[in-house]
């Protein structure tokens, strides 16, 4: 039994066919693999992105802390010598025009 030209035709497309279709599920199956690596990748970059996020708020936080306790020293220093200065001034108004007694 010899195969003729049209069966040699007939296999030769089926096998074909094969290769194309289990071409084309290989690359469906790459592309989906690939698909759920960049998604997964993604998902890391964020959480690093927020961990990240989260340091410098922290960080951003404890400074200000920091920069307002000083200026609230600041202010009240500064207070406290406006506080000063007009109880001199006073003291100095009191004596100059404080009269003499007559001698």
């Amino acid at each position: 039994m010899s195969l003729t030209g049209e069966d040699k035709e007939f296999i030769a497309a089926a096998i074909a066919a094969a290769v194309t279709a289990a071409k084309n599920e290989t690359v469906e199956a790459i592309a989906t693999a690939v698909r759920a690596e960049m998604k997964g990748a993604e998902e890391r970059a964020q959480e690093f992105a927020r961990g990240i996020e989260t340091n410098l708020l922290a960080a951003f936080h404890g400074h200000a802390k920091g920069q307002t306790a000083r200026l609230h020293t600041a202010e009240i220093t500064t207070q406290d010598m406006g506080i000063r200065i007009a109880a001199l001034e006073e003291r100095v108004l009191n004596i100059e025009t404080r009269q003499r007694p007559p001698q």
